[in-house]
This record gives C-alpha cells, sequence and structure tokens, in this order.
C-alpha cells in the first residue's frame, strides 16, 4: 500500500472507524494492510539509499568535555541536540540551547601559535584554541573553578563546592583548591532516605 497517499490513509481511517463500531472484523483488515506494507519494508531497507552518518550530523566547534573529540548536532525524536563525535566509545551529549558566542583573547596557544578563545562548556568556561579542528589544545581558564556547581560549602574554608568526577564515581571538591583541599562525599538519593539506625537495645 501507498502509506503516503491521502485515499489510502483515508480508507484506512473508515475501515478502523468500521471495526470500532462493530461492523468489520479486524483480522481481515490487518492481512489487508500488513502483507504489501511488510513487502514494502523489506524492498526499501534493500534498495533503498544509504546516507552517510557525517552527511546527517552536522559540525561544530565546540569539544566534548569527557574525551575533547569535536560535538555534532543531531536530530532526535524530541528535536535536535548536540553528541559526541566519538559515539558509541563517548556517549556525552547535551541540550542544544543559545551558544554564548567565544571571546577570542591575545594569548597564543602553545601547540600552534594561534589565538586562543573562551569558550563555555558544560562545566563553565575554559580555553581553546581557535585553530580547531587541526589543534585540539584546551586549558583550564584561570581563577574558573573546573567541576559542575552545587549548594555545598566547605567545611574547612566556607568556600563553595563544586562535583566532580573521580575514580570511584562524583565526588565535593573545594573550589580553593590548591588552597584548601577539601572535599566530601556525594551522599545520593537513596542514602538521604534511609532510616537512622535504631539504637534501642544496643550495647555501648
Amino acid at each position: 500500500p501507498d502509506i503516503m497517499d491521502i485515499g489510502f490513509t483515508a480508507r484506512i481511517e473508515a475501515e478502523l472507524d468500521e471495526i470500532a463500531s462493530g461492523e468489520r472484523e479486524w483480522t481481515p483488515v490487518l492481512q489487508a494492510f500488513y502483507g504489501p506494507f511488510d513487502d514494502a519494508v523489506e524492498k526499501a531497507m534493500k534498495e533503498a539509499e544509504r546516507v552517510p552518518r557525517d552527511q546527517i550530523d552536522e559540525e561544530t566547534d565546540e569539544v566534548c568535555e569527557k574525551c575533547e573529540r569535536p560535538m555534532v548536532i543531531k536530530s532526535g525524536r524530541y528535536g535536535r541536540f548536540m553528541a559526541c563525535s566519538n559515539f558509541p566509545t563517548c556517549k556525552n551529549r547535551k541540550p542544544l540551547g543559545k551558544k554564548e558566542p567565544d571571546q577570542v583573547t591575545d594569548e597564543a596557544c602553545q601547540k600552534c601559535g594561534k589565538p586562543m578563545a573562551i569558550k563555555t562548556g558544560r562545566y563553565g568556561k575554559f580555553m581553546a584554541c581557535t585553530g580547531f579542528p587541526k589543534c585540539r589544545n584546551i586549558k583550564k581558564l584561570p581563577g574558573e573553578p573546573s567541576g559542575e556547581a552545587s549548594d555545598e560549602t566547605c567545611d574547612d574554608c566556607g568556600r563553595p563546592m563544586v562535583v566532580k568526577k573521580g575514580r570511584f564515581g562524583p565526588f565535593l571538591a573545594c573550589t580553593g583548591y590548591p588552597e584548601c583541599r577539601g572535599r566530601k562525599k556525594m551522599v545520593t538519593k537513596e542514602e538521604e532516605l534511609e532510616p537512622e539506625p535504631d539504637l534501642v537495645g544496643a550495647d555501648v
């Protein structure tokens, strides 16, 4: 069946209405539809032209924060989003929002000599070479704390704490590092809801 034909879809809708009202059995309708439809899908899978992934994805000048590969714009079920071009090895993705323009600085790249620019990533601002993608040099922006912001404050110095990812999972670290090396364990929602142990009858 030609599923893109308006007459075909109108006929199917009419038949579905008849099934709903009890005027028609659903089994013959499904059999009449599925046979030709299955043949059409099988033919399309064999003969349809495959479009290379690099022609579907839209390239960007943004760098993945996890593996430093280029980020690309993809189209999904719920619209456009950004994802790492190194997928499936790297599965980093994020919403496609309004991008803050890069700010070119007077600092030269240590690797190629081109100007460095201030960019905004998932975990804040950072510096990257304007020679990307030929040069992938990036560095922390002086004075910009790395990590995701949190509501916690450091017990040692009172400064804000940020979420960092370590070998054993995420943890909280003081933004005053290296002057202050305060850190905390991340408390999960399950641990927050866990009741206090009953001390009644316990040995002291």
